[in-house]
């Protein structure tokens, strides 16, 4: 089994887990989700994790994507976790004492403008990723109409162009493209690293 690596973030309701596996749309993935317990099997991939704090099973869900998975976990109390996993031999105990305080005003709570609303940066985020995907879409069917209403060449200067540059060129001139190699031009301010 490969290692698999993980991030998580939260809100004050939400724990979401970015599972990175390359190809996990094509890897059988299943993930379970347990009221403490996450575990994520898929060919070749294992990962299981304790959780540090109850979760509700019942409104919690994932996502499988092309490179990652997306586990967003309800928490049961509206609290900071400090950690997403069990320590390693540390028990789970939570004390109180209650003493008896004179009485005083109740302080009053300003908002600070430093305080993010994580739920509001959440769903931004999604309703982000719903747009791209929708104009990702739209692109793929822009050309797809061009190639199908291409001629052989055009059809041969776009699939030469593609594959040779990684995918990041794609052109319709076979004169330009057929007498050399496509050279491989990533955006500006990127650089291409290849993911093993």
């Amino acid at each position: 089994m490969s290692s698999v690596r993980h991030d998580w973030y939260q809100s004050e309701q939400r724990v979401v887990i970015d599972v990175l596996v390359k190809n996990a749309n094509n890897r059988n993935i299943s993930v379970d989700i347990q009221p403490n317990h996450v575990l994520i099997r898929g060919d070749d991939i294992e990962l299981e994790l304790d959780l540090a704090h109850e979760i509700d099973t019942t409104k919690s869900t994932f996502k499988i994507m092309t490179v990652k998975i997306e586990i967003i976990l309800q928490k049961l109390v509206g609290e900071r976790w400090s950690s997403l996993t069990k320590k390693e031999g540390a028990a789970v105990t939570a004390t109180a004492s209650f003493t008896s305080l004179p009485q005083q005003e109740p302080a009053i709570s300003l908002p600070n403008k430093n305080d993010k609303n994580w739920d509001r940066v959440v769903k931004d985020a999604y309703e982000k990723e719903e747009i791209e995907k929708d104009e990702a879409k739209q692109l793929n069917s822009l050309f797809e109409k061009i190639y199908n209403d291409s001629n052989p060449e055009v059809r041969r200067a776009m699939n030469k162009s593609f594959v040779e540059s990684g995918g990041t060129v794609l052109s319709t001139n076979w004169n330009e493209v057929s007498t050399q190699k496509v050279e491989m031009k990533p955006p500006t301010g990127t650089e291409f690293v290849p993911w093993e």
